[in-house]
């Protein structure tokens, strides 16, 4: 089983968010697009596959991920081309807004 399918990817949040202190940063990869941004039909069929093509986007992304992260955090969270981030911030999650001085971070070319 890879680690970017969705019940691995849940325990995963799950297990790191308990072990967090308050403040602390959750974070991970692999989140080209967010649940807001796909075929949610298509996505919730498609979980357990490692990389697919959004029928709405025409692009890659793990489906996987995807729900996984939106259904723990149960919103959009922090992202910056596929790596995500929220912080923990008591029994919430707050998103994170930082400053890339004009520097992006490139999509690796098999996932555009």
């Amino acid at each position: 089983m890879q680690t970017t399918r969705m019940s691995l990817s849940i325990t995963i949040l799950i297990i790191f968010s308990l072990l967090l202190k308050n403040g602390g940063i959750l974070c991970g990869d692999d989140l080209e697009l967010q649940y807001s941004e796909v075929d949610c039909d298509s996505m919730i069929l498609m979980k357990d596959q490692d990389v697919i093509v959004d029928p709405l986007t025409k692009k890659r992304y793990h489906p996987g991920v995807s729900l996984a992260v939106h259904r723990f955090f149960k919103r959009d969270v922090s992202v910056w081309n596929g790596f995500w981030a929220m912080r923990k911030k008591g029994k919430e999650w707050e998103k994170i807004f930082l400053k890339i001085d004009g520097k992006e971070i490139d999509i690796p070319t098999h996932l555009k």
